[in-house]
């Protein structure tokens, strides 16, 4: 429970990263709001990585082995992230509430496949990691789903 706790922590620093980056390029910079977006889900990778590695889980493991599995994750989570974001833009919610609930949303699935990265959840509890899996799927399939049908894309489209 206490690394749920320190990885809500790391989440809020997260959040923070992404969405001062998103809000601080967009109305300061001009930068279109999904570019900015991108960059801002983008900036918060490495601040993730550290914060988890040594503050969160505070584990001693293979360095390279857990940097590559973060990558692949993040990368997935990232894209799913990004493509949920796009389907409520498209719906014309405010970029921040977008950012916003997009992150709450895969906070759970992040935390279960983290916990596997970095040797706190053992693959026995596949369960977990399966559900974790979903959540991410869905999050990609809706932001997909939504942003086509936005576009006028059909899905046969796709």
């Amino acid at each position: 429970m206490k690394s749920l706790f320190k990885f809500a922590a790391s989440g809020l620093i997260s959040s923070a990263v992404t969405l001062g980056l998103t809000a601080g390029l967009h109305e300061l910079g001009s930068v279109p709001e999904t570019v900015s977006a991108a960059l801002g889900l983008l900036a918060a990778f490495s601040v993730n990585f550290f914060v988890l590695r040594y503050f969160v889980f505070g584990v001693a493991g293979s360095l390279t082995r857990q940097l590559v599995s973060f990558a692949a994750s993040s990368g997935f989570f990232r894209l799913a992230e990004y493509a949920a974001f796009l389907g409520l833009h498209a719906l014309h919610v405010n970029y921040v509430l977008a950012l916003v609930l997009v992150l709450a949303v895969s906070f759970f699935a992040k935390f279960a496949v983290s916990r596997v990265i970095f040797g706190g959840l053992g693959f026995g509890s596949v369960a977990r990691f399966v559900l974790a899996g979903l959540a991410v799927v869905l999050l990609l399939v809706v932001g997909l789903m939504v942003h086509f049908f936005q576009r006028g894309a059909a899905p046969s489209a796709w």
